[in-house]
């Protein structure tokens, strides 16, 4: 343990620290040390050795590849490990109290298999914190009590499936944004899959990210192309980084199987297992099909046109087009 924390800790220096102390919580290798897949070492490297210091993480992939278990390994680096710095605070937010506890009973578990951080670390199931009281550390999950956020100092803070927020704003990821203003090298990582639309806050942030405005934001968006075949295993494992690892392929071929023969599922199937921006609902004209339609705009000099209006009642736009 690092009593405080000064010069940047690289990547390397957390992943052994990961592998050394902590194991599987759950699944078919539980009890066993933990063993890092490459990409989740890269990803690692990708925060921590940023020479600009990552102010802000995003890794977005389909669901089921580890990221509850990432997310609680560094919430644990970052409460007893190399990057601990004395008497700080760190929080992982989740839209609800169920998505919230996930993390902390992984984080939890973790620290309770290794009788040495066992004994250090103070564990309260009931309100969901972990306390080192050698360091004066603090680690809790929130969820969308926003309230509850205002006051706080976090040094580190994972948004965990912040792709389920609709709109542009969320009060409880704004509080935890802006209290960090205290914080001399503050970080907050984001796992999640997709959000559905261009206009929903975790696309906003891929979109910025994308543009590279900020080199303290660094992005991994393992996303399948949408003129991919949807349904070919090597789509699948553009989005899916344990594909084959602890990803069950046979389960996720299935899943892919029952997109196939049901049209309905294709846009779920999409959003959580491809990671492509689509709502997970089946519209009456397919997004593909729709952008299929683009192209120049259409000669209308000397030809007979007829407008359509759509007449809006409550929340609906009224249009003529």
């Amino acid at each position: 343990m690092r009593s405080n924390q000064q010069a940047p800790i690289s990547g390397n220096e957390i992943i052994r620290w990961i592998e050394k102390y902590l194991f599987v919580p759950e699944g078919r290798w539980l009890g066993t040390k933990m063993v890092l897949a490459e990409w989740q070492k890269t990803e690692i490297r990708k925060i921590y050795d940023n020479p600009a210091r990552t102010r802000r993480a995003i890794i977005s992939f389909g669901r089921k590849n580890g990221k509850t278990s990432l997310a609680a390994m560094l919430l644990l680096v970052h409460l007893c490990g190399p990057a601990a710095q004395k008497n700080s605070q760190s929080y992982s937010t989740a839209l609800s109290r169920e998505q919230a506890a996930l993390l902390f009973r992984l984080a939890a578990k973790m620290a309770r298999m290794n009788p040495m951080l066992s004994d250090i670390l103070q564990i309260n199931d009931g309100i969901k914190r972990l306390v080192c009281p050698e360091l004066g550390t603090t680690y809790q999950a929130l969820s969308s009590e926003a309230s509850t956020a205002y006051g706080l100092s976090p040094v580190l803070v994972v948004h965990d499936e912040l792709g389920q927020i609709r709109g542009p704003r969320h009060e409880l990821y704004e509080a935890m944004e802006t209290s960090t203003g205290a914080q001399v090298n503050p970080l907050s990582i984001i796992i999640s899959t997709q959000a559905a639309t261009d206009a929903d806050l975790l696309s906003v942030l891929i979109d910025d990210a994308i543009a590279a405005h900020d080199p303290k934001v660094v992005l991994s968006l393992y996303t399948a192309p949408m003129e991919d075949d949807p349904f070919e295993r090597e789509t699948i494992r553009k989005a899916n980084p344990a594909f084959g690892n602890f990803l069950n392929p046979d389960e996720v071929m299935a899943m892919a199987d029952d997109a196939r023969r049901m049209p309905a599922r294709e846009p779920q199937y999409r959003n959580l297992i491809l990671n492509q921006r689509v709502e997970a609902c089946n519209p009456f004209v397919k997004p593909v099909h729709w952008k299929a339609c683009g192209g120049p705009i259409f000669d209308f000099e000397s030809r007979e046109v007829y407008g359509g209006l759509d007449l809006s009642e409550s929340a609906d736009l009224t249009a003529l087009c």
